[in-house]
């Protein structure tokens, strides 16, 4: 009674305040085949899809079919997908996402990656997302790949299972340096149950930057028993070569 009566106050709520009557990237009243998004045609223009990415990690790349740091370092995940690159309006959408508290964004970033989905044929018995630790959950609020991980599963039908945790001894990765970075994310994840054995696993994260992140969840996954893994992501920061790789992040990862 009370679970029909709360979603029927919902119902009421999105009639009378529409969240998807405007477009989130620049205000713009929107039309109905719009709403999938939330974003006018000429905002969907400006987010820019990656046409020549690392074969491993999916980040935009010159350099070859691999990245340099898919060809010098051990990763762990089978392969990680990417839907755009990381510039412009979309890092300005997720930003907003993040730290805005735009929680309700979470139902049409997740439609990019469905799509991804059923345009690569990801095939996973299940789907996680990046934990945070307690302490940071607490001061934002909420999780974003928690909110976006949670849509996927309801609309794929895809089990979400939430067994993996973040050290309390790590700090946020936001605005540290690509080395930082790397030795913060080390060892950094860990599941207390063999609830991922000989699964598929997907990951779900919002920016794949330097890789740590989702390589160091991936380790956590195989040596809980999981049979693989391969990350999804909404952006990815382009390549750089070995030289330009740390220093040419250090702008970008402040907001990320």
């Amino acid at each position: 009674m009370k679970t029909a009566l709360v979603k029927n106050l919902r119902k009421i709520i999105n009639w009378l305040f529409p969240e998807d009557a405007v477009c989130i990237g620049c205000g713009k009243d929107l039309f109905v085949e719009n709403k999938r998004y939330c974003l006018c045609d000429d905002c969907q223009k400006l987010i820019t899809p990656i046409t020549t990415r690392c074969l491993k990690c999916g980040r935009p790349t010159e350099y070859g079919e691999y990245c340099p740091t898919c060809t010098k370092e051990k990763i762990y995940f089978e392969r990680n997908y990417s839907c755009f690159a990381y510039d412009g309006l979309i890092r300005k959408i997720i930003t907003a996402y993040k730290f805005n508290n735009k929680r309700y964004y979470a139902k049409y970033l997740a439609s990019f990656y469905v799509d991804k989905i059923i345009e690569e044929n990801i095939g996973v018995d299940v789907l996680t997302a990046v934990p945070m630790t307690k302490s940071h959950q607490r001061e934002r609020g909420y999780n974003q790949c928690d909110f976006i991980a949670n849509e996927i599963s309801e609309r794929l039908s895809i089990p979400y299972v939430k067994e993996i945790y973040k050290k309390s001894d790590r700090t946020r990765q936001l605005g540290k340096s690509y080395s930082e970075r790397k030795k913060n994310a080390d060892n950094a994840y860990y599941t207390k149950s063999n609830v991922y054995e000989g699964l598929r696993v997907l990951v779900i994260d919002d920016i794949y930057t330097t890789g740590s992140t989702m390589n160091n969840m991936a380790k956590a996954l195989l040596k809980s028993g999981a049979k693989s893994v391969i990350g999804l992501t909404l952006c990815a920061v382009k390549a750089r070569n070995s030289k330009e790789e740390g220093s040419s992040l250090n702008d970008i990862l402040l907001d990320s």
